[in-house]
């Protein structure tokens, strides 16, 4: 994620095949764990939550993980999309790469696994 470093979170717009598409990016450690949303708190106080589903590539130094070994006070980078806007949209995380790990980890979430292609 060369260049990311210092992006603590932000929105935009990218252009797919398939059209336009909304995504999101956020940097921040996990706060809270409720079935399969995950709530991330940036180091600026800004939160998210963040759905965690079946799609989702959850990573930790290159190694696919279960989507539940992602735990309250875990150091994450998430990417992912948006659905609706204002208070109404939705996230669902595509990518969700690892910097620590920590207990309590996602209860009755689907597991995923799989390198994701982030270099």
């Amino acid at each position: 994620m060369h260049g990311l470093e210092g992006v603590l979170h932000g929105e935009g717009t990218v252009q797919t095949e398939q059209g336009q598409v909304r995504v999101a990016i956020q940097h921040g450690t996990v706060s809270q764990v409720s079935g399969s949303d995950v709530t991330v708190q940036s180091s600026d106080g800004f939160t998210r939550t963040w759905s965690v589903g079946p799609d989702t590539k959850v990573v930790s130094m290159r190694t696919g993980l279960q989507s539940g070994q992602v735990g309250r006070g875990s150091a994450v980078f998430v990417a992912g999309t948006v659905q609706g806007t204002g208070s109404s949209a939705t996230y669902t995380a595509t990518y969700v790469l690892m910097h620590t790990m920590h207990g309590g980890g996602m209860q009755g979430s689907p597991g995923t696994s799989g390198a994701a292609p982030m270099s």
